[in-house]
């Protein structure tokens, strides 16, 4: 939309609160609304269906007759969002910090839409009517959600009063009654009620909302898996709904209730689920939908549903999910197709007294659960069936059974089946609105006498009665589908049965259907030809893909074989899990062979890693593909391998690497190019969870195999080579890692000049070690010029540049320059969260290392709340044992200790200590460091006897790894020291400070620290009644302090201080002295 024209619109409006709606794509006719009265100059249909710009994705109607004719844009099938453009648009044109009071949506109130015609066929205009009420719908519910976080949605829905209307055409359409509807609408009490409501939330509201967090919200929300929504063609089933409402508007105090409904698949549990949370939704704070066809399945949700609440959720496990269930109330949690029995259900049933469960499965035995909240799901009744067929037949139901005895034939012979009846009817209406004749139920009982008798082939012998029903409408449907639909159909089997994004597809049409860094193997003929596939049926030559993906879709719909809905950025498809299966087993093994391929090269294609916010989505596609195929193609395993080690799966990320460890040295054996880089990509795993010795031994080994075998400059070999950098760069080797880097930034350099952009990757690379290894020159010079550079060939908000500046706020902050590394760490972290999410590793990294610079400057209580997210974050995406989670576990203990938080603090440095004991081990440094940390907290708590146990245990490990004199060593012999000092025990606290005494004038010579030691020695002689030994070391503390007169020790005055006290304190001393 024109900037001008938007601006010089609003400044004629008394309001600053103005919404653009567009008829078409003609912005001369902008039609501003006000928000300063209800007179209504427009219609809800302009509104809502004028303002979907982009009418080249929609197909188009002519509404009226006359001078009141109107061209509107289509339906769709949810491809477009008004609501979200006109934000976006604003955004573009006010910025990101404009504030707007509310969203105020305006539009038709029908939640379902039935054009009824007894004979003779549908008219274009009725379907029109139906599809655009049906796909408006799923659209305005999608909004509802991603806005209402942010409270600042609310939406007007004007009654539409043509549920039940013939049209014959576009003509006969009364503009005139939907104007009239509209005006009586906006005039009334509801809408004044919203209004005042809307006000009265504005008022409330401590600032407006700006346009960058609401489009940040639809952009970055992490949603739950969607509730289906309630089919057009449900019918209640009026039994089974009085014992849910039974069994679950009432409760016993601290009961939990568990809902079990079991029947056979089709039947309508899932529907029946659906329609309880659309009209009771509103009792529960809180509501989980779950696949449960698996345990994958099962925590990939539950662990959706968590994160979906952002915030201190934004990276929970499945297992945290359980735990927020425990411990809040007011939740409604939904297992739906819990079939298996293998799975193990009571795992996942909240630990509590409180909250709602319900199980959808085809296992009666799960109903062994509840003593009695359980209902077996039968088919339907005869006039439940007749009414389910003649809704999605779009024809009324007769009032008496008998003057329609074809449909009561129809419900018989399919058993009462919901999925089967629904898909006859569908039938009936798609044949009757394409046709200019009328297909009856009479037609259709014909057709699947056909069909009945072709399924008892003995090939189908393992459906039953009920199997070879659902089959069968399904055949009949499948017959009518165009031959691009069935292709599309029997390609989408082969992933999850929901969530097939769109944006996946389209995202696989842009990269081709491969992704580079795969493509090492050869591929047999199968795989072009799949590639073929992928063309042919989406890349048309004369047709968009997105503009045959709706077309796809809407046949698809038209038989009530999909579902769509919206996430915050896709179409998400959903099949019925029967109808998915039965698109599997509709043809012969070699043409689903090729299918699978198809789908599978989707997924590889798009996990490049460039594609970062679509690879959630894919993980659900990756996992079924891992348990469906016998055997990956290297290429296909290592793209999985590589997602899922980046989405934190690095159990099943390892599986994948040793297979092709396994596969790459039985096809190739151990000396080859391939086989080396199958060892480096394990290593690289091994490396994400921390265990480096695994990860080093592995990369040198591939590295120095890669060099043997195709040079020093070969891709592989320089990867390879990269990532032991890296490596060495994280266990700490600073100078192996510094070595390798400027070897690879000069190959880079050679090869492809200065500014290529993997040359000055590794030239950042280069800088942070250079600041990890006292170089702050050399370092912040590099890292300055690596920025400069980078800011000149990538975008502000590019990724790869916010990882160097970021490594430039922690070099500043390695050398104290506190002021500068925070300005930094604070303004990466929203570029961070905007450009990879909340969720993001990176975004969590910048969030601890802006704690960090917190804790230098002993800021505690600021440092403490950052901490503990990023602790937690840690925790979830790298496990406890990863070096990352115990360095700030580190940080949170001296923290909580700084505060005066000790026993959180002891119990952190406890966990602490026996996570590097069992990771690197009794007497690896980090572990004496976390004993000497937890010995001094036991001493601070007064915890005197765990101490000297403690520190007793420390200085003998420290004593044989570090030596005698080493600074660890001592500070240990000192807390031992102090404790014993403490404790009365003057015999061993002597013994102790003697022996410090000996090793720091070894050591140090004169110094302020051993005149330290010689008062606490002195302190104790006295105390164990040796007045000679005290006198004669107090002495030498006199002369000692002559020494030091005039040296630039800190410490220095303390000293003089503690000196006069002690000589003050001891009686007699001054005397005896002189």
């Amino acid at each position: 939309m024109a900037t001008a024209t938007m601006r010089e619109l609003e400044e004629n409006l008394p309001s600053q609160t103005v919404l653009f709606a567009c008829p078409r794509e003609d912005i001369t006719h902008c039609l501003p609304l006000s928000a300063s009265g209800h007179q209504s100059k427009f219609t809800a249909v302009e509104v809502v269906i004028a303002s979907v710009s982009s009418p080249h994705l929609f197909s188009h109607a002519e509404v009226g007759s006359g001078r009141r004719k109107r061209s509107y844009v289509g339906p769709g099938i949810a491809f477009f969002n008004p609501i979200r453009e006109i934000l976006r648009e604003a955004e573009r044109i006010y910025g990101a910090e404009r504030g707007i009071a509310t969203v105020l949506s305006f539009g038709s109130g029908i939640s379902e839409m039935f054009v009824e015609r007894p004979r003779g066929g549908i008219s274009e205009a009725e379907s029109y009517l139906n599809e655009a009420t049906i796909a408006g719908g799923v659209t305005t519910a999608e909004v509802g959600y991603q806005f209402f976080a942010v409270g600042a949605y609310i939406r007007l829905a004007v009654p539409g009063g043509f549920q039940n209307t013939t049209l014959n055409s576009w003509a006969e359409w009364d503009t005139e009654n939907v104007e009239r509807r509209t005006d009586d609408y906006m005039r009334s009490e509801e809408v004044t009620k919203s209004v005042r409501y809307a006000t009265e939330e504005i008022i409330a509201r401590s600032k407006n909302v700006t346009l960058g967090r609401l489009n940040y919200t639809a952009i970055r929300v992490v949603t739950p898996k969607a509730i289906p929504p309630v089919s057009p063609y449900f019918v209640l089933r009026s039994e089974a709904w009085d014992f849910m409402k039974t069994n679950l508007l009432t409760a016993a105090m601290n009961e939990q209730l568990l809902f079990i409904m079991s029947g056979m698949g089709g039947v309508g549990k899932t529907q029946m689920t659906s329609f309880w949370v659309q009209e009771y939704g509103t009792r529960y704070e809180r509501i989980f939908f779950v696949d449960a066809r698996s345990p994958k399945s099962l925590r990939n949700d539950l662990q959706r549903a968590i994160r979906s609440l952002g915030g201190e959720y934004g990276q929970a496990t499945f297992s945290e999910a359980l735990d927020y269930l425990g411990s809040h109330k007011g939740w409604l949690l939904i297992y739906d197709n819990a079939d298996d029995p293998n799975l193990g259900l009571e795992e996942y049933i909240p630990k509590a007294t409180h909250g709602t469960i319900i199980v959808t499965t085809r296992n009666r035995d799960l109903g062994l659960l509840t003593a009695v909240r359980h209902w077996e799901l039968g088919p339907m009744g005869t006039n439940e069936g007749v009414e389910a067929l003649c809704r999605a037949a779009h024809v009324p139901v007769p009032g008496d059974l008998r003057d329609d005895d074809t449909a009561v034939k129809l419900v018989q012979r399919l058993g009462g089946l919901a999925l089967a009846l629904v898909q006859a009817g569908s039938y009936c209406y798609r044949i009757s609105s394409t046709t200019i004749l009328y297909f009856s139920f009479l037609d259709y009982l014909a057709l699947l006498e056909v069909e009945e008798a072709l399924l008892d082939d003995p090939t189908m012998s393992t459906l039953d009665d009920y199997g070879k029903s659902v089959y069968a409408t399904l055949n009949i449907s499948y017959e009518q589908l165009p031959e691009v639909t069935r292709q599309f159909l029997h390609m989408a089997a082969y992933f999850h049965h929901s969530d097939i994004a769109l944006l996946m597809l389209t995202t696989a049409v842009d990269n081709d259907f491969h992704w580079d860094k795969m493509e090492r193997h050869k591929r047999p003929p199968s795989y072009q030809e799949a590639r073929h596939g992928l063309s042919d049926l989406l890349k048309p030559p004369t047709r968009a893909t997105i503009l045959r993906l709706h077309d796809i879709v809407f046949s698809l719909q038209s038989f009530s074989l999909v579902t769509p809905t919206m996430s915050p950025t896709s179409v998400l498809l959903r099949f019925h899990p029967i109808v998915h299966s039965w698109a599997r087993t509709k043809l012969p093994v070699e043409p689903n062979s090729h299918f699978r391929q198809m789908a599978t090269q989707v997924v590889a294609g798009c996990c490049n890693e460039t594609l970062y916010r679509l690879h959630p989505i894919l993980v659900p596609h990756i996992y079924v593909m891992i348990d469906r195929h016998d055997v990956l193609h290297p290429n296909d395993r290592v793209a999985f391998q590589w997602l899922l080690r980046d989405q934190g799966d690095y159990k099943l990320a390892e599986t994948l690497a040793d297979e092709q460890v396994a596969h790459m040295i039985g096809e190739f054996g151990e000396r080859h190019n391939f086989t080396a880089a199958a060892i480096g990509n394990l290593a690289v795993v091994h490396a994400r969870q921390g265990r480096w010795e695994e990860a080093i031994d592995g990369l040198k080994h591939a590295t120095i195999l890669s060099d043997q075998l195709v040079g020093a400059d070969h891709p592989t070999t320089l990867s390879l080579a990269e990532n032991l950098a890296q490596t060495y760069e994280k266990q700490g080797a600073l100078d192996e890692a510094e070595r390798w880097y400027k070897e690879l930034m000069k190959r880079w350099r050679d090869a492809a000049g200065e500014e290529d952009l993997r040359t000055l990757l590794l030239m950042g690379s280069l800088s942070r070690v250079y600041g990890k290894n006292g170089k702050f020159q050399e370092a912040e010079s590099l890292s300055l010029y690596v920025i400069a550079t980078m800011s000149d060939l990538l975008e502000e908000n590019d990724p790869i540049l916010l990882r160097e500046r970021s490594n430039l706020g922690n070099l500043y902050l390695q050398n104290n320059h506190h002021e500068e590394a925070e300005l930094i760490h604070r303004e990466s972290i929203p570029l961070f969260k905007t450009t990879l999410g909340e969720t993001n590793p990176v975004t969590s990294a910048a969030g601890g290392m802006l704690a960090v610079t917190l804790l230098q400057q002993e800021r505690w209580e600021e440092a403490e709340p950052l901490l503990v997210d990023t602790l937690k974050n840690s925790r979830r995406m790298f496990g406890d044992e990863h070096p990352e989670t115990m360095r700030f576990m580190d940080g949170l203990a001296t923290v909580y200790v700084q505060i005066g938080r000790y026993g959180e603090a002891e119990e952190l440095m406890e966990d602490l200590l026996k996570l590097r004991t069992s990771t690197a081990g009794p007497h690896h440094e980090d572990t004496i460091i976390a004993m000497h940390d937890l010995a001094y907290m036991y001493r601070h708590h007064e915890k005197f006897d765990k101490c000297v146990e403690l520190a007793s245990k420390c200085l003998i490990v420290a004593e044989r790894v570090k030596g005698e004199q080493a600074d660890l060593t001592l500070k240990t012999l000192e807390l031992l020291g102090q404790a014993y000092t403490i404790m009365k025990d003057w015999k061993n606290a002597n013994s102790i400070y003697t022996i410090l005494l000996v090793r720091q004038r070894r050591k140090y010579g004169p110094s302020v620290t051993v005149g330290d030691t010689i008062l606490y020695l002195s302190k104790v002689c006295f105390e164990d009644n040796q007045l000679a030994d005290g006198l004669n070391l107090l002495t030498e503390a006199m002369d000692l302090a002559e020494q030091l007169e005039g040296c630039e020790d800190p410490g220095l005055p303390d000293f003089y201080q503690q000196l006069v006290y002690m000589l003050h304190q001891i009686p007699g001393a001054l005397s005896k002295i002189s």
